[in-house]
């Protein structure tokens, strides 16, 4: 479809992928620490590179093209597609275009910097609500001691 190739759909997949990478490899050196022997390390990275493999014949542009060509055809009319793609090539399309890879990035950053100060409070709700389904649960009888009539 060519509104995917003005809008650079394949790089834009490409630098969601890398962004989902480098989460998954900050993430498991988070999770195991930095202070990792030279086998767990090996361990390590096998592990990413499977789970790099699986995400990209999963999430790459080449397995998902194929339906988002169907959606798009099954959300727009010809008439629509043909004016977003008049959009795409003028130049406040071309300048949108340009600058969402961007946009997103810096929005996902901003995303993820909320969610990091929300952490803390997130876990402490839950340890509080976890807290009060342990009382109410240990409050009520089981159901092998509730007397039969």
């Amino acid at each position: 479809m060519r509104c995917f190739l003005l809008l650079h759909m394949d790089k834009r997949v490409d630098q969601l992928m890398d962004l989902m990478m480098k989460q998954v490899s900050s993430n498991s050196e988070k999770m195991f620490g930095r202070h990792l022997t030279p086998e767990e390390k090996a361990k390590l990275s096998h592990f990413q590179e499977q789970v790099f493999n699986l995400v990209e014949t999963q999430v790459s542009w080449k397995a998902l093209e194929p339906q988002y060509t169907d959606l798009y055809a099954q959300t727009y009319t010809e008439d629509e597609l043909g004016a977003i793609l008049a959009f795409y090539k003028s130049p406040a399309g071309v300048s949108m275009i340009a600058k969402t890879p961007e946009l997103t990035t810096r929005s996902m950053e901003l995303s993820q910097a909320r969610m990091t100060t929300l952490m803390p409070q997130l876990r402490q709700m839950m340890e509080d609500f976890m807290r009060e389904a342990a009382k109410s649960a240990s409050a009520q009888p089981a159901t092998g001691d509730i007397p039969k009539k």
